[in-house]
């Protein structure tokens, strides 16, 4: 009977736990899907990083230096917010990472998909995760190119002009990109 009743007990636990576990889990968007859902895309580069709680969660803001609007209208420059981040000002130095989240360093310069993050008042997150981030890097035949940013080093970058002009396709026409 004690053994039926541990068993019963250890079940109850382990489901609870189990209850508690959560994992991310995003869906791959296509080209369509991506330019559908980014209610502003532009090529920009990042220039200064904060770092701020939002109710109880740590989140990164990063400006961004617009270079050129895609969709959308913004000023000069447009508040990234990421998720996580790096706090040292409380008693203990704490530091939240997102497995798969997007990034943006300073002097960093990307294609990015946004849509608004309401949390911060003005500040946009990147479209279905790391999938709105396009990294633009010097190619190695030294043209401009950009690469998805998880993909540097695994696939060709494609030429940004012609990044730009498919992105532009899909706005006007609205098909599937090659």
């Amino acid at each position: 009977m004690y053994r039926r009743l541990a068993l019963i007990l250890c079940t109850a636990v382990l489901a609870g736990l189990a209850s508690l576990a959560s994992a991310t889990t995003t869906v791959h968007l296509t080209d369509r899907a991506l330019v559908e859902g980014a209610e502003l895309i532009l090529l920009g580069d990042a220039m200064e990083v904060t770092t701020t709680w939002v109710d109880r969660d740590l989140v990164t803001l990063v400006t961004v230096e617009v270079e050129e609007v895609i969709k959308g209208e913004v000023g000069e420059s447009v508040e990234v917010a990421l998720p996580g981040g790096v706090d040292l000002t409380g008693p203990v130095p704490l530091a939240v990472t997102w497995p798969g989240a997007p990034t943006l360093v300073p002097g960093e310069r990307a294609v990015l998909f946004l849509e608004s993050y309401g949390p911060v008042a003005g500040a946009f997150a990147i479209t279905g995760w790391s999938q709105g981030k396009f990294i633009v890097q010097q190619g190695t035949d030294g043209g401009t190119e950009v690469y998805r940013s998880a993909a540097i080093g695994d696939e060709p970058g494609e030429g940004l002009v012609e990044f730009m002009a498919k992105v532009r396709s899909l706005l006007t026409v609205g098909e599937e990109a090659p």
